[in-house]
């Protein structure tokens, strides 16, 4: 048997076929005079995302709160390093699901930072995503190059960081 549980309220889609595709899944309710869909997911999914360790790597403070505050709600165990070498140390000591990296920090940079997590056996299958500033397609592509599984130009946007965390 599966349970279900509201995940979160958003406007009705716009376009009639999303509204088909969702039919299933939602409830339509008021709320302020306004239509809302409550989106609801088997919680078999949704539960195996809950508690994963991800660990964000940004050497700007701003930029850690901003992704500490989206992924707290959803239920994801945050650690955080300010720099390449110190996200080194904590992963060997305590590896995460999932790594949310910048590229330009002090000391080695993101690149460098990954290049060195997929040289070593114990690190190389935590995936990697990008979250930069840096948007030059050699950029992009670098990052794919070294190891990444994805890249999020800063700035970013909550929907945007979630789809591309839980996938």
């Amino acid at each position: 048997m599966i349970h279900w549980f509201i995940v979160f309220l958003l406007p009705p889609p716009e376009n009639q076929n999303s509204q088909k595709k969702i039919e299933k899944l939602t409830e339509e309710i008021r709320i302020d005079n306004r239509n809302y869909y409550k989106y609801f997911f088997p919680t078999q999914v949704m539960t195996e995302l809950i508690g994963m360790k991800i660990l964000i790597v940004d050497d700007t403070p701003a930029n850690i709160d901003v992704l500490r505050k989206i992924l707290d709600i959803e239920g994801f165990k945050i650690s955080i390093a300010m720099t390449g070498e110190k996200a080194l140390a904590l992963v060997g000591k305590s590896p995460p699901d999932l790594i949310l990296l910048d590229v330009m920090m002090p000391g080695i940079d993101g690149f460098e930072t990954c290049e060195k997590l997929k040289a070593n056996p114990n690190t190389r299958d935590i995936p990697v995503i990008f979250v930069t500033a840096k948007t030059e397609l050699q950029d992009i592509v670098r990052g794919f190059q070294v190891g990444s599984v994805d890249y999020i130009a800063k700035p970013f946007k909550r929907e945007e960081v979630l789809s591309r965390v839980k996938s």
